[in-house]
């Protein structure tokens, strides 16, 4: 594969609530795609750069640079960079009791997966600062709740 790609995933829970299974950063060439696949968990990308086609359960998305997409449990995804402008993007995939609650606050529901925001930056500075392979459980769940922290305060101003 001609794409550039870094990947961490544990087995290691630390948290019931919330726990975080696997998580990377990938810069993909024209055309690359994943998929399709039905996961027992969720995963959350945010496109740094870039665009794409995010397809779920059928439904077809155009994700940009700045948006999130999620993809839901046991959901048949594919997804697949632009041809004339491939994405840069984070991922983060978790589990846990709270996990839907927390999903459903960022706005994203599974008829409607993608999130939009207008600024990235506090974002990417969450996904940058975790340490790719070698991370500790503890900090890549902070992150997580970093992360729906971001999203949610973008929601509530987006409501306003």
């Amino acid at each position: 594969m001609a794409y550039k790609n870094k990947y961490y995933n544990t087995d290691m829970r630390c948290c019931y609530g919330l726990s975080v299974l696997e998580y990377g950063w990938q810069r993909s060439e024209s055309k690359h795609r994943y998929g399709p696949s039905i996961r027992k968990h969720f995963v959350l990308h945010y496109i740094k750069d870039g665009s794409g086609i995010y397809v779920a359960d059928g439904q077809q998305f155009h994700v940009k640079k700045n948006d999130v997409f999620i993809i839901f449990p046991e959901s048949l995804t594919w997804y697949e960079a632009s041809i004339k402008d491939p994405w840069e993007y984070w991922w983060i995939g978790f589990t846990g009791i709270d996990a839907p609650q927390l999903v459903a606050q960022t706005g994203a529901l599974k008829k409607c997966p993608v999130v939009s925001i207008d600024d990235g930056a506090r974002l990417l500075t969450v996904f940058e600062n975790l340490r790719l392979p070698a991370d500790t459980a503890y900090n890549m769940n902070a992150a997580l709740f970093s992360i729906f922290d971001e999203l949610s305060i973008r929601l509530q101003q987006k409501q306003s």
